[in-house]
């Protein structure tokens, strides 16, 4: 069978629909306004709705209805599980259209083939309707209701036109014994697994739980001892760093002395210096202008070459995406010409020239066929020969007879002879059955009386069975029926209690599954929002520093800048910051900016990472604020199903009058128990009955047979005696008028010598029927070569190719498909060039960025350095201005004045990097030791621990060892027996969902005959289950009877009053309400299809009396209610 181990399809409910396509705006549906089956769809136009929902579900719809592109996004439940359906079609340049499809679960998982094909085969056998029946039984139709009710002739026409378009009687045939081998794999399989209970899971779920507790409880204080081992080996290394620090600190401070006389030494010598160049300094400084500004230029021809670099480097990018675009151009053709051949082999096969493609393959089979039929050409002149030479022993034949008269004579005297001897025998036999039928006669009076004492005997055995089976019952039949039809009831109510247990343990688990995790998602959410927060603090703390560590460089440059012109400017000369005289010197240290642009860029870095952190986490709080409200709202859908299945299934216990399910089918074994007794009961009365029949067939057979004999059968065989008497004598009188021609010899002897005259003519004849058949075999065989010439002509052999034989549609599919392979393996190809050729763009694009970021930097450079120059050239005019003037004021007359201060350079530099280098050793081991000596006196408990904690630390390894092998086989187990209770679980929902449908073809069953849906039949059918739907919407107050040419009438149910005028509000919904909804769950269940149906009601009908029976009707299935008054249509739900 197709899909014996299929799943089939369970309840189907919309959640919602969002389109594009049908009009210039965009849509939106939402199913999820409902009471009780009843889903309130605002706005709702049945047209559209139901040619999106068509499209959502089929495809293939016409481009010429819809706006392009028509986009549908539909979520929705199946079997229990949710969806995501994503379609798309859109019209290409070439103006051919192309269909997408996505289909998904709700973790967005693929649960298909994400294409047309793998979407459209994935729901075809899911909801397991054709897009037109699908179309044709969407909608509760009250017109078509109205004209199933009308009478006979109606009903059975619309029947057989719908059978004829949906249900033809081999796929109804097919899909029933797919259900029952379904049914059959699905209660194999239930039996080979042992049960499990949910009590076993959670037995080894609060296992597993244990052995996880149990082992993070260890690896925590496995944690704690690591971090303390640490601690431990740091403190002993700090020690060790401490004593040194300590000693070289020592050491440095007895050298301060010695490093105070010498700095004193060089600000002498650079106040002294500072007057005795400043007639060369001016010169210095124009040099050093200089030298800057071919710094500049230098940068500037580099700066040159990057731009062109840069330049080279888009042109290559250009290129590189042009030959990307080529290739993927030719990816795109080829793609075309293959899809162009795979529609033309689909829509038209006739542009395919095939002849051409085969021509090299079957030159041999055309050169068989040409040698064939060469053969077939000698056959046929052979043939010929051998007509030619049987027309010749004709004509010996001819020529060799006896007279005709002396023949003939002896011919028929042997023939009378014969007859005579042949009717004298007919005539002993028929005086031998005349003697039978007298013994016949006699046997079967006999039989007659036997019959008569045997029937006396079981006659108060049928009496007596027949008063038990009726019981309170008119009929056998009755009783039979209402016993039956208890039994059917209940027996179909604990199906669906069952299925409905089943599915509401399933809700249940997937509730707690769902409530668990919006749990989660509340919980990340909360932590996301925390982390947010601290990232704005964090990064708003980093702002502050930022703006203080700018302020402090600023200060820093400024000072330095200051102790530049300070350092510059002799005694005695104008300031050039308070134009006062310079009388007194103060040495300005160096400020270090190069550590605070360090920290600037560090904190610049560590702002940037706090803006990539706050994007990403806004990003994921979006996320799961979007799945905890889509999680909300899916708990309270499954909270809302679970209640409905809860009321559901206390409906049904208490119709039955018991507690719990256990009770149910306790009740329901015992009704099938009793049913099974009276079966039996039955089945001997049937017995009995049909004994009775039997003996009375019987015995109007034999009285019959006794009539048949002495009426029929003795008169006609006194007949045939006298009659082969009478014979017997003609026969002997014309012997006589030819006994001439014998002589004294018989007919018989004669003959016998007239056969040895005609032992030649046999000759003759043997030889004619020699040639006659070797004529035949060659014309056998002429007809062979030319059906054979004819299958080689036409290629219907097969054909030798790669050591595998094909038939001829087999190479026309072969050629054909390695003609678009080669297709598909240039596109391959092509598409590892388009790769390729990504790879270089990727490669040519980083080297870009690469010189584009260091023509930047050399950018900055040249900024920095024209700043600079500009400030030197400022400075300088400012500073030298003056000089003479300064130079006098100083009192410095020679040079020998200031010699005496000066250091040498070389002797000034090692001064300078020796006080330098003094204050930062003794700076660094000062902070070194104070450092080591927080640290060591904070962990030095962790080193006085330190032999027990590694002791312990390898016990604890010991023990973590244990608790993973222990974890890993519990959570094997679990997962052993979880797999098994969620196959169990699975397979019992799926054999419900298979036995009601089952049972929903079965109670079809009397309109199918001899593997044929009978429309008549079907139709009739329709009147029980209109009754039934009738009777249950009303609560019993109304019935369904036939009146006129076959109408459908309502009727009250116990006065039995027809009602047909002054229909009350209540009563003109609920006719044709009932008749519509017959019908299409007739035809569903008759096709094993799962949609969700919908109907139009008028503002008119918005009334409490008009919606109630659709309120009622809805109590077990959703209804799409498609209303022109939204608000009034609420308004009155929510009244009933």
């Amino acid at each position: 069978m197709g899909k014996a181990h299929s799943e089939f399809g369970g309840t189907m409910k919309l959640i919602n629909l969002k389109f594009r396509g049908i009009t210039d705006e965009s849509g939106f549906y939402d199913f999820g306004n409902k009471v009780e089956g009843l889903v309130n769809v605002e706005g709702g136009d049945e047209k559209a709705l139901r040619t999106l929902l068509s499209f959502a579900f089929y495809g293939n719809e016409d481009a010429v209805n819809f706006k392009l592109p028509l986009i549908t996004e539909l979520r929705f439940v199946l079997a229990y599980e949710e969806y995501y359906l994503y379609r798309k079609l859109v019209r290409l340049e070439s103006g051919e259209t192309l269909e997408e499809a996505k289909l998904t679960n709700f973790k967005g998982e693929p649960v298909c083939e994400q294409t047309k094909e793998g979407v459209d085969a994935f729901l075809a056998e899911k909801i397991s309707l054709t897009k037109e029946a699908f179309e044709e039984l969407f909608l509760i139709d009250r017109e078509e209701g109205a004209n199933i009710a009308k009478d006979t002739i109606s009903r059975e026409t619309i029947v057989a036109e719908s059978l004829g378009k949906f249900a033809k009687s081999n796929k109804v045939n097919e899909m029933l014994e797919e259900l029952l081998g379904e049914e059959a794999f699905l209660v194999n399989r239930l039996e080979v697994l042992d049960p499990v209970s949910r009590g076993e899971i959670e037995n080894y779920e609060a296992l597993v739980d244990s052995n996880k507790t149990n082992l993070e409880e260890v690896r925590v204080i496995m944690a704690n001892i690591n971090d303390e081992l640490q601690k431990a080996t740091m403190y002993k290394e700090e020690m060790t760093q401490l004593y040194d620090e300590t000693s070289r600190l020592e050491k440095l401070e007895a050298q301060k002395e010695e490093m105070a006389e010498l700095s004193k030494k060089v600000t002498n010598s650079k106040e002294a210096r500072a007057l005795a160049n400043v007639f060369s300094a001016y010169g210095e400084i124009l040099l050093k202008i200089d030298e800057d500004q071919k710094k500049l230029e230098d940068i500037s021809k580099q700066l040159d070459v990057f731009n062109e670099k840069i330049e080279k480097g888009k042109a290559s990018l250009i290129k590189q995406g042009d030959k990307y675009a080529a290739l993927a151009l030719t990816v795109s053709e080829l793609e075309k010409v293959l899809y162009g051949l795979l529609d033309d082999a689909r829509n038209h096969p006739e542009n395919i020239d095939l002849e051409k493609m085969l021509e090299k393959y079957y030159a041999p089979i055309n050169q068989r066929a040409k040698e064939l039929m060469d053969e077939y050409n000698k056959v046929q002149a052979e043939a010929l020969t051998l007509s030619s030479q049987n027309v010749e022993i004709m004509q010996k034949k001819i020529n060799i007879r006896d007279t005709f008269e002396y023949k003939k004579a002896v011919q028929d005297g042997a023939v009378i002879e014969g007859q005579i001897g042949m009717h004298s025998e007919s005539l002993a036999a028929a005086r031998d059955r005349r003697e039978l039928l007298t013994v016949e006669r006699a046997q079967a009076i006999e039989a007659l009386s036997t019959i008569e004492r045997e029937t006396q005997g079981e006659n108060s055995e049928f009496k007596l069975l027949d008063k038990e089976i009726r019981g309170k019952y008119k009929t056998v039949e009755q009783a039979v029926n209402a016993d039956v039809f208890y039994k059917q009831r209940i027996y179909s109510k604990h199906l669906l209690v069952s299925r409905n247990e089943v599915e509401l343990n399933a809700l249940i688990k997937k509730l707690e599954g769902v409530e668990e995790a919006n749990k989660t998602y509340n919980e990340k959410l909360q932590v996301l929002k925390d982390r947010r927060l601290s990232i704005v603090k964090h990064r708003e703390r980093l702002v502050a520093k930022l703006e203080l560590l700018k302020e402090k460089l600023t200060e820093y440059m400024s000072e330095n800048r200051l102790r530049e012109i300070s350092e510059r400017v002799e005694f005695g000369s104008r300031c050039p910051i308070c134009d006062g005289f310079v009388s007194v010197k103060k040495t300005l240290p160096i400020k270090d900016t190069k550590a605070l642009n360090t920290q600037i860029d560090a904190v610049q870095r560590d702002i940037s990472k706090d803006d990539k952190a706050l994007l990403e986490a806004e990003a994921a709080i979006g996320q799961y604020e979007a799945a905890a409200h889509m999680g909300d709202q899916y708990a309270k859908s499954l909270t809302e199903a679970k209640e409905n299945k809860e009321e559901f299934v206390n409906e049904i216990l208490a119709e039955y009058d018991v507690q719990t399910i256990e009770e149910l089918f306790e009740k329901t074994k015992k009704t099938i128990a009793d049913s099974n007794a009276l079966q039996k009961k039955v089945d001997r009365y049937r017995e009995l009955e049909k004994g009775f029949e039997k003996q009375a067939e019987t015995k109007k057979i034999l009285e019959g047979t006794v009539k048949l004999i002495d009426e029929e059968k003795l008169p006609a065989e006194d007949k045939i005696i006298a009659e082969l008497t009478q014979k017997i004598a003609d026969m002997i009188a014309v012997h006589d008028s030819i006994s001439d021609y014998f002589g004294d010899e018989t007919a018989t002897d004669l003959l016998r010598k007239v056969q040895v005259i005609d032992k030649e003519y046999e000759a003759l004849e043997h030889e004619y029927e020699e040639k006659y058949t070797k004529l035949s075999e060659l014309d056998q065989k002429r007809v062979e070569l030319f059906v054979e010439a004819m299958n080689y002509s036409t290629y219907n052999v097969p054909l030798n190719y790669k050591d595998k034989e094909y038939d001829s549609k087999q190479m026309v599919v072969k050629v054909f498909s390695e003609y678009l392979i080669a297709i598909q393996e240039e596109i391959d190809s092509n598409k590892k060039l388009m790769e390729k050729a990504k790879l270089k763009i990727k490669a040519t694009k980083q080297v870009h960025e690469k010189n584009i970021a260091e023509r930047d930097e050399l950018r900055d450079q040249a900024i920095v350095l024209g700043s600079s120059l500009s400030a030197t050239k400022q400075t300088s005019s400012t500073i030298y201005a003056d000089y003479e003037q300064k130079f006098k004021e100083m009192g410095i007359e020679t040079r020998s004045d200031l010699d005496r201060l000066i250091m040498g350079d070389l002797e000034t530099e090692k001064a300078e990097a020796k006080i330098e280098k003094f204050e930062q050793e003794i700076a660094a081991a000062a902070e070194a030791v104070r450092l080591y000596q927080e640290s060591t006196k904070n962990i030095a408990k962790y080193y006085e621990n330190m032999n027990e904690n590694n002791q312990a630390l390898a016990e604890l390894k010991d023990k973590e060892e244990e608790f993973i092998i222990v974890l890993g086989e519990n959570m094997a187990k679990k997962k052993a027996i979880t797999d098994r209770f969620e196959e169990i679980s699975d397979l019992n929902k799926r054999l419900a969902t298979v036995q009601t449908r089952i049972k929903g073809i079965k109670d079809l069953e009397p309109a199918i005959k001899d593997g044929a849906i009978i429309a008549k039949d079907f139709a009739e059918l329709l009147f029980d289950r209109t009754n039934s739907i009738v009777r249950s919407i009303s609560k019993g107050r109304y019935k369904v009877v036939k009146g006129s040419e076959g109408s459908f009438v309502l009727a009250l149910a116990e006065k039995g009053k027809i009602r047909t005028d002054n229909l009350t509000r209540e009563e003109k919904m609920l006719l044709p309400l009932a008749t519509s909804a017959a019908y299409n769950e007739s035809m569903l269940a008759l096709l094993g299809g799962q949609i969700i149906t919908a109907i139009k009601l008028t503002a008119a009908e918005n009334d409490k009396a008009t919606i109630k029976p659709l309120y009622d009707y809805s109590q077990s299935r959703d209804i799409i209610v498609l209303n022109e008054d939204d608000n009034s249509f609420s308004r009155v739900i929510s009244r009933i």
